[in-house]
């Protein structure tokens, strides 16, 4: 037991590797004065890119943080989360149309647009599902 007033440094099950690692990509300031973190709104990137070992071993070997969150499973839940978004916002457009008196041509324009993206989506999404079948 400690002594009052004193404090253990150690804390259970740190790897003060992985420590020292973590507060370099943080702290460290390359030629150009930026850290491998950037800014501290990637923080969730980084916490997503070393949860993930092929991510974590890329940025390791000197992939940029993007890079590595690529690698990382976020892009899927980025996906199926822009993609339900995007249909909670349709539905709510769709209820409230009857209540539209003078849509634009702009609004048609968009929903073009919509519908030509959510095609190209629809058949990638196809694309991908038939190579995992294969």
């Amino acid at each position: 037991m400690l002594p009052p007033n004193q404090h253990s440094t150690a804390i259970e099950g740190l790897v003060e590797r992985h420590l020292q690692e973590l507060t370099s990509w943080i702290f460290e300031k390359n030629a150009e004065g930026r850290t491998r973190l950037g800014e501290s709104r990637n923080l969730k990137q980084l916490s997503e890119v070393v949860a993930n070992d092929r991510a974590r071993d890329a940025f390791r070997e000197g992939s940029t943080l993007e890079e590595a969150h690529l690698l990382s499973d976020a892009p899927m839940e980025i996906f199926e989360q822009a993609i339900y978004g995007a249909k909670q916002f349709l539905i709510s457009a769709r209820e409230v149309m009857h209540q539209v008196t003078s849509p634009t041509q702009t609004d048609l324009d968009r929903l073009v647009d919509i519908r030509e993206i959510a095609r190209t989506l629809q058949l990638s999404v196809e694309e991908k599902l038939s190579e995992a079948d294969d």
